[in-house]
């Protein structure tokens, strides 16, 4: 166990070489890191870009609300756009204010997204996974 207490960032693996590597690394006694699976697996969140390299790029959509999208009419989908706009847009403001977290923003395919770039070998599951909850909470402030 080569890598044993060692933490590995891993994005993209969810598939392909990325899955190929959390695997191996894992096999190898690391804590394997995957951001893009967290936000994957999350109800109210979306993926907006494949994951490259540390960057991850999502946006908060309440639960239901990203169905209700596929239904609209081209107007109700327009609206609907500008309404996750906006709330994403308070939500990166409301985060970097309050200190516990920091996300950017990125613009993909005409949509604001949330960007947060994994840089720190220690972060963990847990930072993750708390960094998605600093960000629930600021959509419901």
């Amino acid at each position: 166990m080569r890598l044993r207490d060692k933490v590995a960032i891993i994005t993209g693996a969810a598939q392909g070489i990325g899955k190929a590597y959390a695997l191996r690394f894992a096999r190898e006694g690391a804590h394997v890191v995957v951001a893009d699976l967290r936000v994957e697996a999350a109800e109210d969140f979306e993926l907006l870009a494949p994951v490259e390299l540390s960057i991850c790029c999502f946006r908060y959509a309440p639960k239901g609300l990203l169905e209700k999208l596929e239904f609209a009419s081209q107007v109700e989908r327009e609206q609907i756009e500008t309404e996750l706009d906006e709330l994403n847009t308070r939500i990166m403001l409301a985060v970097q204010r309050g200190g516990q977290a920091y996300v950017s923003n990125a613009t993909i395919r005409g949509k604001f997204a949330l960007r947060a770039c994994i840089t720190n070998f220690r972060t963990t599951r847990a930072d993750i996974d708390k960094t998605l909850e600093i960000i629930r909470a600021a959509a419901v402030r």
